[in-house]
């Protein structure tokens, strides 16, 4: 095996088992509310080993840890609640992503195969999708202010706004 395949190889699992350790903090904070840091992590160590696998040739991990990038952005958006479903889910395809990760280090260099879990993904994603929505903040944010705000940034002012936190508007001139 090459070293470069096994550096692949040790990064990725590496990710792996982060991404198995935030899914347990979210699984935990998820009973006492969101936990932004803990999906912002998972988000971005799956977007890593998306990276990785693309810069190592490895397309079916690449494609699968996109499509799971894709579900934890409804996630981090809001757009997808967070439940004892959806943690199941992200465990039972970070095992997939382990089990094609195990198959490179036994030397298979075939093409991997994950359509199957990639629609997986999709349909899982699809029955979610929709089905929370924050509260509006038109009527407590200027129009103004809310036209030049990122989709994540007012998510986040809808979470703060809905929890005991104060949103308040500053001017400057």
């Amino acid at each position: 095996m090459s070293s470069a395949k096994e550096e692949f190889i040790a990064e990725a699992s590496d990710l792996l088992e982060e991404s198995g350790r935030l899914i347990l903090e979210i699984q935990d904070a998820f009973q006492t509310g969101p936990n932004p840091d803990s999906v912002n992590a998972l988000f971005r160590s799956i977007h890593t080993l998306k990276g990785l696998s693309g810069l190592f040739g490895q397309q079916g991990i690449s494609d699968l840890s996109h499509a799971l990038e894709s579900l934890l952005d409804g996630i981090r958006l809001g757009k997808i609640d967070v439940s004892d479903e959806v943690v199941r889910f992200l465990f039972n395809n970070i095992d997939i992503l382990r089990s094609l990760v195990e198959e490179l280090s036994k030397d298979k260099d075939k093409e991997q195969d994950v359509t199957g879990h990639l629609n997986n993904i999709e349909v899982f994603r699809n029955s979610l999708s929709g089905k929370t929505k924050g509260p509006e903040l038109k009527g407590v944010i200027d129009e103004s202010i809310l036209m030049v705000l990122s989709e994540y940034e007012e998510h986040r002012l809808k979470t703060l706004h809905s929890t005991s936190y104060c949103t308040t508007q500053h001017f400057a001139r």
